[in-house]
């Protein structure tokens, strides 16, 4: 077993508005969780700036009941079940909407929470010990599509990336299937969580 780590040597991740109240309350209510997205990009790579929290949670009946207390507990309303929740694919509960800059994410049954927890590295988010997101992990997510979206088109680009509308890069040849509407936004957008 390896020598304990004191949270002085933890690199310490900041978040915004109520998000420390949201780890606090999911902790209390033991989720395990996975900080992924932007923030743990940070985390490996300084130089990339966060916008929000991205939480992966395992995705069990009992992570369920806990995730909807915790949630219950600073005064957010959960709306799923317990089987939406356990039998969710890759998805996303927002929480913008609640003075917090976080999403819930789940990553599908074939994913295996137990063997990326074991890959994550140790840090403190506010005075709360979090698990990050490893690398591979980061890695893997990102070539994971996410859930279709009718309204936008999950074509690839010159350069890996999705699309909302026909690129603009002079040497692409990629345009929009005919019949494809374009998206609100004129720019690439990532077909992944960081």
């Amino acid at each position: 077993m390896g020598v304990p780590i004191s949270r002085a040597t933890l690199n310490q991740l900041h978040t915004f508005g109520e998000n420390t109240a949201l780890v606090e309350s999911l902790t209390q209510h033991g989720v395990r969780f996975l900080v992924v997205g932007g923030l743990a990009v940070h985390h490996h790579a300084p130089e990339r700036q966060a916008d929000d929290l991205d939480l992966l949670v395992e995705q069990t009946v009992e992570a369920a009941r806990n995730v909807a207390a915790a949630l219950v507990s600073i005064n957010v309303r959960p709306e799923f079940t317990e089987e939406q929740f356990v039998n969710a694919g890759r998805g996303q509960i927002k929480l913008k909407l609640y003075a917090l800059y976080a999403d819930i994410l789940t990553a599908g049954p074939d994913f295996d929470f137990d063997e990326h927890w074991r890959l994550a590295q140790d840090a403190l988010l506010g005075h709360v010990p979090v698990k990050v997101a490893s690398i591979s992990t980061l890695l893997l997510f990102a070539r994971r599509e996410p859930p279709s979206r009718s309204t936008r088109p999950t074509s690839r680009c010159c350069d890996g990336s999705t699309l909302l509308r026909d690129c603009s890069r002079p040497r692409c040849t990629f345009r929009r299937p005919p019949g494809v509407e374009s998206g609100p936004r004129d720019r690439h957008a990532r077909a992944a969580y960081i």
